[in-house]
């Protein structure tokens, strides 16, 4: 089943621009909220993925042969657009690609995590509550709160990674179409920092 990526581009858009993020001394997931001055122009998600680096900032080859879960940094090709649509007037919209079916999970209590792998490519947002992502061993460790998007797409790591959830926490997940990525450029190695990103690259108004 196959759904409208309008529909889900108006739910990140609110998402993105409600975000809370928390500081911690782990990596520090993006604050989307920026002040009403600056536009942004392409989100920008930490993505959980099993095997090395990318090849190339531009292409999804990896050696299928790795094994551990790390983090990257990715930013959507597709550009934000002023909405030309009545009842969202004012606001600016992307693309999320084609999406394949839809999950809404509710956790009513604290959920500590198990090693596991995304079941599929996907994205994961959380509407509500906040959640910790690690990677085994402590190696890095992700955390933040309503209005944060990750894609999660470790499905051959032989380590998975673990999704710590605070309890009232609610998530959406909403897999690829054909578990194909949607079209990006990797910024760096690593989750997104906001000494270089806000949950998305903006441009001032």
């Amino acid at each position: 089943m196959i759904f409208s990526t309008s529909l889900f581009s108006a739910v990140l858009a609110a998402l993105a621009l409600s975000s809370a993020a928390q500081a911690s001394s782990v990596e520090e997931l993006p604050n989307r909220a920026k002040s009403s001055s600056s536009l942004p122009d392409h989100l920008i998600f930490t993505a959980v993925l099993g095997g090395p680096a990318h090849l190339s900032p531009t292409s999804n080859a990896s050696d299928p042969n790795a094994a551990v879960s790390r983090f990257e940094c990715w930013q959507l090709s597709r550009a934000f657009q002023v909405s030309p649509q009545q009842g969202t007037t004012g606001s600016v919209q992307t693309q999320l690609g084609n999406l394949a079916n839809a999950t809404y999970t509710y956790f009513p209590s604290l959920s500590p995590g198990t090693a596991h792998v995304a079941p599929y490519p996907q994205y994961v947002f959380i509407i509500s509550g906040g959640a910790a992502i690690r990677l085994p061993n402590d190696t890095a460790t992700v955390r933040g709160g309503a209005g944060l998007g990750v894609i999660a797409a470790d499905s051959s790591s032989k380590t998975g990674h673990f999704s710590d959830w605070d309890a009232g926490t609610t998530v959406l997940q909403i897999p690829f179409e054909a578990g194909a990525f949607p079209p990006h450029t990797v910024l760096h190695q690593g989750a997104c920092k906001p000494a270089t990103n806000l949950g998305y690259n903006s441009t001032t108004a």
